[in-house]
């Protein structure tokens, strides 16, 4: 490990160092290691939260749809079918959101209250680092993640508003006996309509600043690691374990 002093500490010579010098320099670098390995560790929480966002964010979405909820609000708003089969879609989503849908947004909500105490964690440890070069590293990486957690919870804020304009458009579908043309006809169901197509736009550009913050974090602890040889730490989130069942089956 390379040791950055200030100017003007005493320069201890590399036969000297080598031979077990046990002054401040010493004392300095093995400071640096303890602090740089729990820097380590509250990056590895760090990681943890944010897979465990990440998978609460996806399953959220149309795509995993893991209670059928994206299903039945699709066959709920089908132009081409029958008031009836809408009446009993929009009926099924009203009950997946209720039942499952709005515990799993307070679940996430929980989770970007996590990713802040993990990132005030990072910059914590960062800044008990004694060498002034891989302070400076480890706040970087810690910014990285203070913007990852910021996409998160603009995502969040943003998902748990279309959710609930869902829920009312499932309403008014409701209110209608499953017909399309009455409730359109009350006006606020193009309106709810129109404004969750338009937070659906808004949330892909935030997802991929999240996915670019994420890999600039991952790339400088990377490059801090080659510097320091800092020990690096499993993760061992729930979506990790998931993730690794589905690997190795």
């Amino acid at each position: 490990m390379r040791l950055m002093t200030p100017a003007s500490f005493v320069v201890v010579s590399a036969s000297l160092f080598a031979a077990g010098s046990t002054g401040c320099t010493s004392d300095l670098f093995n400071r640096d290691q303890d602090t740089l390995d729990r820097f380590s560790h509250a990056y590895t929480d760090f990681l943890d939260a944010g897979e465990t966002a990440e998978g609460l964010w996806n399953s959220l979405g149309s795509e995993k749809d893991p209670f059928g909820f994206w299903t039945a609000l699709t066959g709920a708003l089908d132009p081409g079918s029958k008031d009836d089969l809408r009446l009993a879609y929009a009926l099924t989503a009203i009950d997946a959101y209720d039942q499952k849908m709005i515990h799993m947004l307070q679940t996430e909500a929980q989770q970007v209250d996590v990713l802040d105490r993990a990132v005030q964690e990072l910059f914590e440890k960062a800044n008990a680092i004694q060498s002034t070069e891989f302070r400076a590293d480890a706040a970087q990486i810690a910014k990285h993640a203070r913007e990852v957690q910021s996409s998160f919870a603009q995502g969040h804020e943003l998902v748990d508003r279309r959710s609930r304009l869902q829920r009312r458009m499932l309403d008014d579908i409701v209110n209608a006996g499953g017909s399309l043309g009455r409730a359109f006809r009350a006006q606020s169901l193009k309106v709810e309509l129109d404004e969750t197509i338009k937070i659906s736009d808004e949330l892909q550009p935030i997802a991929n600043k999240s996915t670019t913050a994420m890999q600039n974090l991952k790339d400088t602890f990377s490059a801090l690691k080659g510097k320091t040889n800092l020990k690096s730490y499993e993760l061992k989130g729930s979506f990790t374990l998931q993730r690794r069942r589905k690997q190795q089956s």
